[in-house]
Order: C-alpha cells, then structure tokens, then sequence
C-alpha cells in the first residue's frame, strides 16, 4: 500500500472513490457488506469491503483478498 503513496499520483488514483456507487441499494456491496438488505460488519465483511476498494483503485490483490472477493460472487 505505500507504493501507492510513494507513486505521488495517490490523489489521481484516489479519483475513482468517485465513480462508485455508495449506495446501500448498489448490488455490487451484495455479499461484500450487505447481506439480506442489511450491513454486516463483521471480519470477513471488512476483509471483502478493503478487497473490493483496493479492486476498484486498481491495487493488486493478495490471494487472501482475491479469495475474500471471490467468495463474495
């Protein structure tokens, strides 16, 4: 993770925080942190919600991240 501040573009990349969809309603938290319409903020919900943000900023992904979002699917 500190080569994506060392990079000195982190404010750029931090651009696409942006482009997601926050919303509780977005069925892409669907078993990430939401789970029957509700949020869940257990372990493994907070392992595949830092998967899914580090996906979307285009960070590379340990196996156990991957994992975590594949689950998720």
């Amino acid at each position: 993770m500190s080569i994506f501040f060392e990079s000195g573009d982190w404010k750029d990349r931090l651009t696409a925080l942006e482009d997601i969809d926050w919303a509780k309603k977005n069925r892409e938290w669907e078993n990430i942190c939401i789970v029957a319409a509700s949020v869940v903020s257990n372990r493994q919900a907070r392992a595949a919600t830092k998967a899914f943000l580090k996906s979307k900023l285009n960070l590379d992904l340990s196996d156990s991240e991957k994992n975590s979002l594949s689950k998720a699917a």
